[in-house]
C-alpha cells in the first residue's frame, strides 16, 4: 500500500512538472515573438531619434547664423 502511494505521488509530481515545463515553454514562445519584431522597432526609433537630432541641429544653426 505504502509502495502505490509512493508510486502514485512520484506521478503526480512527474505531471505537475510537465504542466509546469509546458507553461514556460509557451511563455519562452510568446517572448520569441515579441523578439522578432522589436529589432525592426529599434531601427526605427534609432532613425527618428537621429531625424529629429538633424532637425533641431538646423533649427539651431539657422537661428544662430542667420536671425541674430
Amino acid at each position: 500500500m505504502a509502495r502505490k502511494n509512493r508510486i502514485q505521488n512520484r506521478n503526480e509530481q512527474i505531471t505537475d512538472v510537465q504542466s509546469i515545463q509546458e507553461v514556460l515553454l509557451q511563455e519562452e514562445n510568446s517572448f520569441n515573438e515579441v523578439d522578432e519584431f522589436s529589432p525592426s522597432l529599434r531601427w526605427h526609433l534609432i532613425a527618428l531619434a537621429s531625424i529629429g537630432t538633424i532637425l533641431l541641429l538646423l533649427y539651431w544653426m539657422y537661428f544662430t547664423l542667420y536671425a541674430s
